[in-house]
């Protein structure tokens, strides 16, 4: 629905987006009428979160597009779904090779998708079936071609929150450990503090009440400003680290100052790099 926003200011530009919808969904989604009617239920679902997304798509093409500019060769997407960067960005770098990381089934139904979207699989993408919470990325990512020599961008969106702290530690002990010069990790996470119930910041009751009601609660988190420590303490310096109204103020700012709307106030995205480049 961001690909449509008529500001373009606020708009994703993801051509790709409703080929990987249903038809009913693609229908909907190319209805200005019914995109406002399901951009309203979603805000009072779950406040804030279509902003919220809407800033961290385009701050994480943004990262993408500096990162290959700057001689990254390869890109690994973990937890990937129906995401489209390995395709929307090879007209304009064709060298670079993406990998996408998924869990097993999910990851069959975005190769069959991207099958039928493209006509066949292209050949700078490798999938890789991971299950994060119980494999290991040592042994799957060579098995489908990954380099550990060369410079990387780690992109992990939308599941640092799902995962138990171990397991986020691994997979950025990963990154410090068996990637090249110069590689990074985006990634975002909600703060810790509404793990304990914590439902003062703008959206985190409803989210808190929705992921336990789906039974997929939110199990890891850092608090406001400590991103820059819990990354060094992990062999990563910390590139940038942008909390709700740093996203509001940079992504969802009109010319005069005034904002389009309230991002969540719960979530915020870091870039980390090898700290010893």
């Amino acid at each position: 629905m961001a690909s449509f926003e008529a500001d373009p200011r606020i708009r994703v530009s993801d051509h790709l987006a409703t080929e990987f919808l249903s038809p009913g969904l693609a229908r909907l989604a190319r209805s200005r009428l019914l995109r406002r009617v399901a951009i309203r239920l979603y805000q009072r679902k779950l406040p804030g979160a279509y902003l919220y997304t809407i800033a961290r798509t385009r701050h994480i093409d943004m990262v993408l597009r500096q990162e290959l500019e700057n001689d990254a060769r390869q890109v690994v997407i973990l937890g990937a779904g129906y995401d489209s960067r390995a395709y929307r960005f090879h007209d304009a770098f064709p060298t670079a090779r993406f990998f996408e990381v998924d869990f097993p089934a999910t990851s069959a139904r975005k190769v069959a998708k991207v099958a039928a979207v493209l006509g066949g699989l292209p050949a700078h993408v490798s999938y890789a079936p991971v299950d994060l919470t119980v494999d290991s990325l040592d042994s799957s990512l060579p098995m489908v071609g990954y380099d550990p020599g060369e410079r990387t961008l780690f992109i992990w969106e939308g599941v640092t929150m799902y995962l138990t702290a171990s397991a986020v530690d691994h997979t950025l002990a990963f990154v410090a450990g068996q990637s090249g010069a110069g590689s990074s990790i985006i990634f975002d996470y909600v703060f810790r503090s509404i793990l304990a119930g914590d439902s003062t910041l703008y959206g985190a009751a409803e989210a808190v009440r929705l992921v336990r009601k789906r039974g997929e609660p939110f199990r890891f988190g850092i608090e406001p400003g400590e991103a820059a420590s819990f990354l060094r303490e992990r062999r990563l310096e910390c590139v940038s680290a942008l909390g709700p109204a740093d996203l509001e103020r940079i992504y969802l700012s009109r010319s005069d100052g005034t904002l389009f709307g309230r991002a969540v106030g719960y979530w915020a995205i870091a870039h980390g790099r090898r700290g010893d480049d």
